[in-house]
């Protein structure tokens, strides 16, 4: 993903994990894809026209950024997707908490119903870790997080978000 980013200059971008993979071979022609993800893409392409989903679920988002200060006033958590975030320059900070939510907890549904999104609002008991150049976390559905901090000021940081659905998290090995 690292190599793809550089050569192909992604700064802020998303693809549908499908698009991402016909990229990659046109960008990194001696990189070979893994199988795993060539069958995450032909199942969803069947589910799409099976009308099994009701549109590709699949992504890779590539961001660069200057990091916001701490704040445990927003976080997120997604239902049905799993989040592998992919540092490939600077530190980055996140939030996160292992419990369930509170019944009373205010959340918000992101507007846009195909990006997987509860928003949660001044919840406690947030844990605290950074992520530096080379390193990644798995965030499994319905993990309560955030990211996008920083750790110092004027902290840019270079990352990517690959974003699987549930529904194939087997084939890509998450699950």
């Amino acid at each position: 993903m690292y190599l793809y980013q550089e050569k192909a200059n992604k700064s802020k971008d998303v693809e549908y994990l499908g698009q991402f993979l016909t990229n990659v071979n046109k960008v990194l022609p001696e990189v070979k894809v893994n199988a795993r993800l060539e069958q995450i893409v032909e199942q969803e392409a069947k589910d799409l026209a099976e009308q099994k989903i009701p549109h590709l679920l699949n992504k890779v988002i590539f961001n660069e950024f200057v990091g916001n200060p701490l704040d445990f006033h927003k976080s997120e958590f997604h239902e049905h997707t799993y989040d592998i975030h992919l540092v490939f320059a600077g530190k980055e900070t996140y939030i996160y908490q292992l419990r369930s939510l509170d019944e009373k907890a205010k959340v918000e549904a992101d507007p846009e119903p195909a990006h997987d999104t509860i928003f949660a609002y001044d919840l406690e008991n947030f844990k605290v870790t950074s992520l530096e150049q080379g390193e990644g976390v798995i965030i499994n559905p319905n993990i309560i997080h955030f990211a996008g901090f920083q750790v110092s000021d004027s902290n840019w940081i270079k990352k990517c978000v690959v974003k699987i659905d549930q529904r194939y998290a087997q084939l890509f090995g998450l699950a």
